[in-house]
């Protein structure tokens, strides 16, 4: 086994729970950006559902790039913590590139249009790749976030589990928040631009305090030195007979069947809602909440567990059951597919949603949403700096998050049915 040089902890609580603010308003401002991407995106498609697919598409293709890329790249860097702070500025910057490339995209349309005479199937595609390479950049280097980071607070390895799975939590708990405040109060109260440049400015500034902390009250002197072993750097030594084949697809299916879970749910919704998008940013704001609380519970389990592949196995267990059950409470709390509150006021409307959204979709989500940042468990036992493993997780959750929903929503769904799908769900897990 490959010995390391133990470092000493490079961040104090205090400055820890500084850093865990930054990345919660991380995942604020990220989820916004998202949020108003898919709004503009809709004015270029026209098609809501298109932009949205767009959106997804290139959010999760620059999830894994960056996770992989930078993920690796951030075991040679010095000051992991201002790395990542320069990372939030070019977020900022690059998401800037929205405005112009819509401009020039407004400016030449004719000229699209004339060259693929008038073809409505590859005016698409070509708005499509068009989309996805205009937010590739700061997605890509959203991607690479949490891996930096897990670089920096993983520096003792042993330390990535217990402060990985908060971070990873409050990241998404912070999303769960950019998603309400988007969807009920920034858009409709100031408009798209203004949301738009807050959030940007936001993103900067969450960067510039990382640099700023990092420079003040860092110690980065020590850092550990990770020897490659070609025997081992592919196998998880102690836990549990757990291979790194496992933990890749474990990581893969996370992604896959949490995503593909909350399309049918989106799906199941829509029979008993009233045809709004606040109806659908209900159900997501509940989602991201839940996986950020699975995150604390993965974070609770890293402390108390000591036979790793038996938790993991409960919690699949757990996830096949409760997803499984969830059209029959679903059933029965809308009394056979009845319509949601049909004669209420819009709060008391909102309200029954967010009730029906906590009611069918909360526990089933806090239970899948612990497995993939239970996995940072295995760091200790893999031959890899903290970094290059998260990124390699990341990598895979966000293949897995992107090939669900286009599996369920353009195959599953049409071929087999709503109820039937979640059963599939339901056995894979």
């Amino acid at each position: 086994m490959t010995k390391t040089i133990k470092a000493f902890s490079n961040i104090s609580s205090k400055h820890f729970s500084v850093l865990l603010l930054l990345f919660f308003l991380s995942g604020t401002a990220g989820l916004i950006l998202q949020v108003v991407w898919m709004y503009r995106l809709g004015l270029i498609f026209g098609n809501a559902a298109y932009a949205t697919a767009a959106t997804l598409a290139a959010f999760f293709l620059g999830l894994a790039i960056g996770g992989w890329f930078l993920g690796n790249a951030s075991s040679r860097f010095k000051r992991p913590l201002s790395a990542y702070g320069f990372m939030e500025i070019g977020i900022a910057l690059t998401a800037l590139l929205l405005i112009p490339g819509i401009e020039f995209y407004e400016a030449h349309y004719a000229s699209l249009v004339t060259f693929t005479n008038g073809k409505q199937s590859l005016l698409t595609i070509l708005k499509f790749s068009f989309s996805i390479v205009l937010l590739l950049f700061p997605t890509v280097l959203m991607g690479g976030t949490f891996p930096v980071l897990a670089q920096f607070i993983g520096k003792e390895k042993r330390q990535l589990a217990n402060r990985g799975t908060v971070l990873y939590a409050v990241n998404t708990l912070g999303a769960s928040i950019g998603a309400l405040l988007a969807g009920f109060f920034l858009l409709s109260k100031y408009g798209v631009n203004t949301t738009y440049y807050f959030t940007i400015v936001l993103v900067a500034s969450i960067g510039f305090l990382a640099i700023v902390m990092d420079r003040l009250f860092i110690n980065n002197k020590e850092t550990p030195v990770i020897k490659k072993d070609n025997k081992v750097s592919k196998t998880i030594i102690k836990l549990d007979g757990i291979t790194y084949l496992e933990l890749k697809i474990l990581a893969f299916s996370s992604g896959l069947l949490a995503l593909s879970t909350e399309t049918i749910w989106t799906k199941m919704f829509a029979q008993v809602l009233q045809n709004s998008i606040y109806s659908f940013s209900a159900i997501l704001v509940v989602f991201l909440f839940a996986l950020g609380i699975g995150g604390l519970l993965s974070h609770i389990l890293v402390k108390i567990s000591n036979n790793s592949k038996y938790v993991l196995l409960i919690l699949l267990l757990l996830g096949a059951i409760s997803v499984g059950l969830s059209p029959y409470v679903f059933n029965t709390l809308t009394n056979g597919l009845g319509y949601l509150a049909p004669s209420a006021s819009w709060h008391a409307y909102l309200s029954a949603v967010f009730k029906l959204s906590f009611l069918v979709v909360f526990f089933p989500t806090v239970i899948f949403g612990a497995v993939f940042p239970f996995l940072l468990k295995t760091s200790p036992f893999l031959n890899q700096a903290p970094g290059k493993f998260v990124g390699k997780l990341v990598l895979f959750n966000s293949i897995g998050s992107t090939i669900g929903p286009i599996i369920v929503g353009f195959i599953l769904l049409d071929a087999i049915g709503i109820w039937t799908t979640i059963k599939v769900i339901a056995v894979l897990y």
